[in-house]
């Protein structure tokens, strides 16, 4: 493991205060995954946070509450949510 790495492990313990490293590496983190695994991510991020880590999460790192949310939903029920951003485009109104 480098350097870096075990770094930011190590500022793990102080999440509570997201210094501009956690947000980095966390953020760093989010962008490589997609779908479920973000919201899963995400979540799993705002419950270590603990009360009030969705506004948190919101107001520091710049995600959305409405993501958090269904991915906290998705790891309580073990159920997950497929995006099916393909058909969006049929939903517009044609003229």
């Amino acid at each position: 493991m480098s350097d870096q790495n075990e770094n930011h492990i190590n500022n793990l313990t102080d999440i509570g205060r997201l210094t501009p490293e956690i947000k980095s590496f966390l953020n760093e983190t989010r962008n490589k995954l997609k779908g479920h695994e973000r919201r899963q991510f995400m979540a799993r991020v705002v419950s270590i946070l603990g009360y009030g880590g969705q506004i948190k999460a919101e107001r520091e790192l710049g995600w959305d509450r409405k993501t958090i949310i269904k991915g906290t939903k998705e790891l309580k029920s073990d159920i997950i949510c497929f995006d099916n951003f393909s058909d969006h485009r049929f939903s517009k109104k044609r003229f």
